[in-house]
């Protein structure tokens, strides 16, 4: 058996272990990390997360990395902070599917109010591991798990044009719906750096996004971050390869950085942007 960290990530952070213990396991340690949310208007949200399960190809049965209570405030988790979930000693093998099992979630707005969302017993959700990994005897790895928190909880309220544009519109949670990607740190690479122009004025606050197949069904999902006040950003967790930078300010105006490649185990710096007309 290998040892396997599970890491969560989306608007959130990441967690690792390295020790091995078995020498016919690999360790894999697990980690959650978070795609932004319009965090001016929510406060917390805290899930609740009883089991994460990877899948070995090799038999089509799902292993389980992580089983208990583990509570999150993903909102605390962008811009590369990652928290730890597990780390597990599971059968050397390819694999190539993650699935996570919630029971509620917990949602404090700006102004103070709170919403509970209780999913039931046996809420589960899966995605692909993309690339998958192949974990050897005495191997470690890392697994990011990014949490798309834009997607996975929809608010209920009065919106014009689904916009919130002031936290009493917020009326409830309609629904919750995880929607994440997965990787194996070992095979990615990150992109940092500041939403800087040419007069060198940073735009604080600018989503900055990319993208790529995250799932394998032959279209592009957006991967995105939320640059904080001096307009510092990160995105974790990019398979090697090339893609293109883009930012959003919060008036809208759009800007590019133009493409960049992504190594695995590297850091790629971009800090120019300019504004996409």
């Amino acid at each position: 058996m290998k040892k396997v960290v599970v890491v969560l990530l989306a608007l959130i952070g990441l967690f690792q272990l390295t020790s091995c213990k078995k020498h016919k396991d690999g360790h894999v340690s697990v980690q959650l990390t978070d795609d932004p949310f319009p965090a001016q208007f929510v406060a917390e949200v805290n899930v609740n997360i009883t089991k994460v399960e990877l899948r070995n190809a090799d038999t089509e049965e799902y292993v389980t990395v992580f089983e208990g209570n583990g509570n999150y405030n993903v909102v605390d988790l962008n811009n590369g902070a990652t928290a730890e979930v597990s780390a597990s000693d599971i059968p050397a093998g390819t694999y190539d599917k993650a699935r996570i099992t919630w029971d509620g979630v917990t949602v404090k707005l700006s102004d103070g109010r709170e919403f509970d969302f209780s999913a039931g017993a046996n809420a589960t959700a899966e995605a692909e591991i993309k690339p998958e990994f192949n974990l050897t005897a005495n191997a470690d790895e890392s697994i990011l798990i990014d949490l798309d928190l834009a997607e996975s909880l929809d608010l209920a309220g009065n919106f014009v044009n689904d916009i919130i544009t002031s936290v009493t519109q917020i009326t409830g949670i309609a629904e919750f719906d995880p929607d994440f990607r997965v990787v194996p740190l070992s095979n990615t690479g990150d992109v940092e750096g500041t939403v800087q122009l040419m007069d060198q004025s940073v735009i604080a606050y600018a989503t900055v996004k990319t993208d790529y197949d995250t799932d394998g069904d032959n279209q592009p999902d957006d991967v995105t971050t939320i640059a904080d006040g001096q307009g510092h950003f990160v995105i974790k967790g990019l398979p090697a390869g090339t893609y293109e930078i883009t930012a959003e300010a919060q008036d809208g105006t759009d800007y590019t950085a133009g493409t960049v490649t992504v190594v695995a185990g590297q850091t790629v710096q971009v800090n120019l942007f300019a504004e996409d007309n």
